[in-house]
């Protein structure tokens, strides 16, 4: 005669809970912060626009007018179902090289409430300005 094991009640509840936080463990390590960036080309000035999965709030972005490092702070505004531990940590955009623009690393830096930056750093000095977005997923 077969028979049938049964799993009891408590240990099926347990595997669920085992694999909910899987899942979920899975789902904060797919969020991205950054998504891509875009350069445009103007007379005598390049725009690079960085798009973002998740809003951001712009703070302010060191140094103020020119160099090779530009730090921008942001804080970032989670929006339902993002964990705020997901948002930290460094992660690095890949883009297409562009000769007019000596751009060689952007990153985002989650370091938590008030030490969240997104950093430029270029081959040489270069002057810019960082005009206010209405976007809040554009800088």
């Amino acid at each position: 005669m077969n028979r049938v094991p049964v799993i009891p009640g408590k240990h099926i509840r347990l595997l669920c809970l085992l694999c909910w936080l899987l899942a979920t463990q899975v789902a904060h390590a797919a969020i991205d912060v950054l998504d891509r960036m875009d350069i445009t080309h103007g007379v005598g000035e390049s725009t690079i626009h960085i798009h973002l999965n998740i809003p951001v709030s712009y703070k302010l972005h060191v140094p103020e007018h020119s160099g090779d490092l530009l730090r921008i702070y942001v804080e970032p505004l989670p929006s339902p179902g993002t964990a705020a531990d997901a948002l930290l940590g460094r992660e690095s955009i890949q883009w297409s090289p562009d000769k007019r623009v000596p751009l060689f690393d952007v990153t985002y830096e989650g370091g938590g409430f008030g030490n969240t930056t997104i950093n430029l750093r270029f081959r040489k000095e270069v002057d810019f300005e960082i005009p206010k977005s209405a976007d809040f997923r554009t800088i």
